[in-house]
């Protein structure tokens, strides 16, 4: 039996990682989930080919012999649909996150009068809106 016409699928080197720069994580984690969604949508219409010459051939025993080996690459830890499903939980924690960010930060801004903005743009002198804040509890 010979493999079914699958483009060979490009092995990414690392994973997206929010480490360095959380500003472009997003971004990044959606190419590689987009990334991942093409190469799958590649793989299943090559897989239904197969399968729809096979059935066309009558060759039921192999169409279940496909489907087993399918069905077991896409269960490996390194599978592509593995990789797939990891990025977007990765992403959707990520949106969760700078979601929160945001929340917290309007929530600190009604507290305290004063704009997480201000604390964080450039030139911002941060030592006196942290005695502006602590003077806020006083």
């Amino acid at each position: 039996m010979t493999p079914p016409n699958v483009p060979p699928i490009v092995r990414q080197t690392k994973t997206p990682s929010c480490e360095e720069d959380r500003r472009d994580c997003m971004t990044e984690l959606s190419e590689w989930a987009d990334q991942y969604r093409a190469e799958i949508e590649k793989r299943s219409s090559a897989r239904a080919a197969q399968v729809e010459s096979l059935l066309t051939a009558g060759d039921y025993e192999a169409i279940r012999e496909w489907l087993s080996e399918w069905e077991a690459e896409d269960k490996a830890p390194d599978s592509l649909r593995n990789r797939y499903c990891q990025a977007r939980s990765q992403l959707r924690k990520e949106r969760y996150r700078q979601r929160q960010r945001q929340l917290y930060g309007s929530v600190l801004d009604k507290i305290t009068g004063v704009s997480t903005k201000d604390l964080t743009r450039p030139g911002a002198d941060l030592h006196s809106q942290i005695d502006r804040f602590q003077s806020i509890g006083d």
